[in-house]
């Protein structure tokens, strides 16, 4: 079996994500073997290629599920060894780690000086960029620039969701730069503060050296604000 950068990728998120090893081992017959986990862990099911006509409009790969034990189809073999992984989760046999417990202990020290100058810098009733909005329907949202400078027209922009757009953590003051869309200001006097707080995904330069291809995913502390209608 060829490995292609989509299967690398798969295999490079899944080994992340859960902590898991995943390897790939043919058979014959052109079936491949998923392997995941080590020595009494381990955990393994298949992914075939199946027999087509030449014209044949019927997916190429087949794969066995491991949380049904039930015979599925893909159209490409990355995407067969995903829902391979996917049904090993599904199943509860790996549980997804944290972004920070993936952190070396340099830079767990500088997440936490980073939360820690957070909360200092923090004011009672306007947002920092970074925390994260309830509206009244329920939907979260985070805030994503922080309008303090224009009398009535204060406001707080936000994105469409927790999962939108990226965050960039300073450790050295706790601030968040945001890049992604922004929706149009909510005014101020519609946000209230709350007394509670959530863990929010960003990311940091490791060991704070700031250049390409070394940011760190993280979590940090915000405050939750309730929008009211």
């Amino acid at each position: 079996m060829k490995m292609t950068p989509e299967i690398k990728r798969v295999l490079t998120n899944f080994q992340r994500d859960y902590d898991a090893a995943v390897t790939l081992h043919d058979f014959p017959g052109n079936r491949t073997v998923v392997v995941v986990g080590e020595g009494e862990s381990e955990l393994s099911s298949f992914v075939w290629e199946r027999s087509r006509e030449p014209d044949s409009q019927q997916d190429r790969w087949r794969y066995l599920d491991p949380a049904t034990n039930n015979t599925y189809s893909h159209p490409a073999l990355s995407g067969a060894v995903a829902l391979v992984l996917k049904g090993f989760v599904a199943n509860g046999d790996f549980q997804s780690v944290g972004p920070n417990d993936r952190l070396d202990e340099r830079d767990k020290i500088l997440r936490e000086e980073a939360e820690i100058k957070r909360e200092l810098r923090e004011r009672p009733s306007v947002p920092m960029q970074g925390d994260v909005l309830r509206y009244p329907d329920g939907e979260l949202c985070r805030a994503t620039h922080v309008w303090t400078d224009c009398g009535e027209h204060d406001g707080v922009q936000t994105n469409d969701g927790l999962d939108c757009g990226s965050f960039c953590l300073e450790p050295r003051t706790g601030s968040m730069g945001y890049s992604g869309g922004l929706n149009p200001a909510i005014p101020m006097d519609r946000i209230k503060p709350t007394d509670e707080r959530t863990e929010a995904s960003c990311w940091f330069f490791h060991h704070g050296h700031a250049k390409a291809h070394n940011g760190v995913p993280a979590g940090v502390s915000v405050r939750i604000w309730e929008v009211l209608d």
